[in-house]
């Protein structure tokens, strides 16, 4: 007998070193002991008006039976049962009916693709959160009760497929639940950061980033079960991460419009907005910059009463930081104007580098551009291969191929500077029998000048092939011809917010035709609100110089600036745009226009002192300009500028009235010096320049 005793407590003592030990509960989200720390939250805002969303929401039930009110009702019957202890007994029985009536009901089937595998497991997730808080007020029947329909329901989802993160997240927060896991889930962290450049750079569409790590309304757990992860100090990977930093930073500035709306590239509909998500609020635990952005992003909205927003948002954001340009080497450059206001131009140049995916589009160095509170371009939208080919996207082919990649070789230069902003993306091995080089500028508005938009190709290709090049507008109208194969104008009224809005594009390099056509905004058959829009498209044959468009977007109170006209010199061409002149050359040999004498592939310039040229080796317009040793592009207004070379150079200023040169603010020793102009070392990178003059 005392044999037997000791075999079968041997046998436990071995059994149970293996067995998870059980948690306390709470502990996924909190603990019990924060209770009263998070009920004092609710004496200030935004947690006040949290708490009384939540009790509201918590009183009235779930809006439908769907899984998304599911989740959201759960989110705040879990809120109120920490916040609201007089009737903790009520909101107790709430989960407990929710989970066992409600969720019971919520349908989990991999036959219905995404809406029978997310949704669901998104509801379950929360459910999950929601059982952790009331566990310790319930019997053990109520508990045994809520976990046998979790478990039921989640089961009918495999852990691995379509939609990778939906699954791990509601999986793997019920393996912690249970105790099962304690390491690292190192598939969920990989499947996380897979999702953007190394700079934060999105690879698969704004859209898409918000929901999925932003996140969106019916899939909470792809993005919080990593909070889940930080809490448990099961995986402590995630708020301290760079990428995912920059990620957030990009998300909640670079991701969207002046009018807060989605730049378009990647899996997007055009009538699609920033979701109002839970998770959106607590963006300040990855960064405290990026949650100065999501203070601009969510001005004038409140956060929703769920337990995801009111606990994980341990302090208000900060005051709002208003987005300004920036340029991502493995992912594009985003321009905007600098007035915080939805009339304000911006543009995105799209060029990932790595980590393309279902969602991405054919469509490196493609863009996306907005003005007066509307999108004037629009892409190939969603869903499905009809809408990747670069023929639905706003880039160029070659004699009308799909392209052979969906990444490209990355932003190669820019420089941002006041009232200017230029990048150039390189397309990399996206063109599988050529190259090309996209310069994207934007000229910001000064008075009597509204801001417009430059585009600059410079195509490597043989010389039997033709270049098309496609501008998706954002107009149901078919362009009206001002000029055959030189201008078009677009009534902007494609998903429109603003009324009166028009697009004038200006061909400064003449096509050789000029063809329009309506196409769908999207796969029709899943997404029919996205409706239709007219193309552009322009081909031209290949030579050694780029090709020159013009984007102005105007309206009644800010019309073009007379009319738009083709300029020439000798070795050049272009446009002139009110006092600008745009010209483009083969950056080879001399070019010759009026005053102006260059060696470079582009050049902007007023004769105010305004100029800038890239790839450049010599510009002089009257007693301005300079000349480098090795290529440069460069920039100057008057006396302030910036210039960005990738090797070290020699380079010579001129102005009339030069003593000194700033670099990156602080003073040079020049090699040497003359009347009106001074000669200085340029080192490689980009660099802030200011003439110091006499006057």
């Amino acid at each position: 007998m005392y044999c037997l005793l000791l075999i079968t407590l041997t046998t436990a003592l071995i059994h149970g070193a293996n067995m998870p030990t059980p948690q306390p509960h709470p502990f996924l989200l909190c603990t019990r002991e924060q209770f009263p720390e998070l009920q004092a939250r609710a004496e200030r805002e935004p947690w006040r008006a949290m708490r009384a969303d939540a009790l509201a929401r918590a009183a009235t039930g779930p809006a439908s039976a769907s899984a998304m009110d599911l989740h959201q009702y759960l989110g705040a019957v879990a809120l109120a049962y920490i916040l609201d202890e007089p009737h903790r007994a009520t909101h107790r029985e709430r989960v407990v009916t929710a989970i066992v009536n409600r969720l019971e009901k919520v349908v989990f089937d991999e036959t219905q693709a995404h809406a029978g595998v997310v949704p669901p497991l998104g509801a379950a997730f929360v459910a999950i959160l929601a059982l952790d808080i009331v566990y310790p007020d319930l019997t053990p029947e109520a508990i045994a009760a809520c976990e046998a329909v979790i478990e039921k329901q989640i089961t009918k989802i495999a852990r691995t497929g379509g939609w990778a993160s939906g699954r791990y997240g509601t999986h793997g927060t019920w393996d912690i639940y249970r105790g099962i896991r304690r390491e690292p889930d190192d598939r969920y962290f990989q499947d996380f950061t897979n999702q953007m450049t190394d700079d934060g750079f999105s690879t698969v569409s704004p859209a898409y980033a918000f929901a999925r790590l932003g996140a969106g309304q019916d899939r909470p757990q792809k993005c919080a079960y990593a909070d889940v992860l930080e809490f448990t100090g099961i995986d402590r990977r995630y708020y301290n991460n760079d990428r995912l930093k920059k990620f957030f930073r990009w998300l909640n500035s670079a991701s969207v419009t002046p009018a807060r709306q989605f730049h378009l590239f990647g899996d997007v509909s055009p009538h699609w907005s920033v979701p109002r998500s839970p998770l959106l609020w607590r963006v300040g635990r990855f960064d405290r910059q990026a949650a100065a952005s999501a203070a601009w992003l969510l001005a004038g909205q409140k956060p929703p009463g769920h337990i995801l927003s009111y606990i994980l948002m341990t302090e208000p954001l900060p005051e709002p930081v208003v987005p300004r340009s920036q340029l991502f080497k493995d992912g594009g450059a985003v321009f905007r104007e600098t007035p915080d206001s939805s009339d304000s131009l911006g543009g995105l140049l799209y060029n990932i580098t790595e980590r393309d995916e279902w969602h991405t589009h054919e469509e490196v160095n493609g863009l996306s551009l907005a003005a007066y509170g509307n999108r004037l371009l629009v892409n190939g939208g969603w869903l499905d291969d009809p809408t990747r080919p670069p023929f639905m996207n706003n880039t160029v082919a070659l004699n009308g191929h799909r392209h052979a990649k969906r990444t490209g070789a990355g932003i190669v230069e820019g420089l941002l500077a006041d009232g200017f902003d230029y990048a150039c993306g390189d397309s990399g091995a996206a063109l599988a029998a050529g190259t090309f080089f996209r310069s994207f500028i934007l000229v910001h508005g000064r008075p009597g000048l509204p801001g417009y938009f430059l585009v600059c190709d410079e195509i490597t290709a043989p010389p039997d092939m033709k270049t098309h090049v496609y501008w998706q507008t954002a107009s149901t109208n078919e362009p009206t011809v001002v000029a055959d194969r030189r201008e078009y104008r677009s009534a902007v009224n494609h998903h429109a917010r603003v009324p009166g809005v028009s697009l004038t594009t200006f061909f400064g390099t003449e096509p050789v035709q000029v063809t329009t056509a309506k196409l769908p905004s999207g796969l029709l058959d899943r997404d029919p609100q996205a409706g239709h829009h007219f193309r552009l498209e322009a081909v031209y044959a290949t030579g050694p110089a780029p090709i020159l468009t013009v984007l102005f977007p105007h309206t009644v109170q800010q019309p073009l600036p007379g009319a738009l006209a083709r300029i020439a010199g000798a070795g050049c061409h272009g446009a002139r745009v009110g006092a600008d002149d745009v010209l483009v050359s083969d950056g080879i040999t001399a070019a010759r226009r009026d005053e102006m004498q260059f060696v470079a592939r582009l050049v902007v310039s007023r004769a105010d002192g305004f100029y800038f040229a890239r790839a450049g080796r010599t510009f002089r317009r009257s007693t301005v300009g300079f000349e480098s040793a090795k290529p440069v592009s460069i920039f100057m207004d008057g006396t302030t500028g910036a210039a960005t070379t990738p090797a070290a150079s020699q380079v010579t200023v001129y102005h009339p009235h030069v003593t000194g040169v700033r670099l990156d603010k602080a003073a040079l020793n020049p090699r040497e010096t003359g009347a009106g102009w001074m000669r200085f070392d340029l080192p490689p990178g980009t660099h802030s320049i200011e003439l110091l003059t006499e006057r």
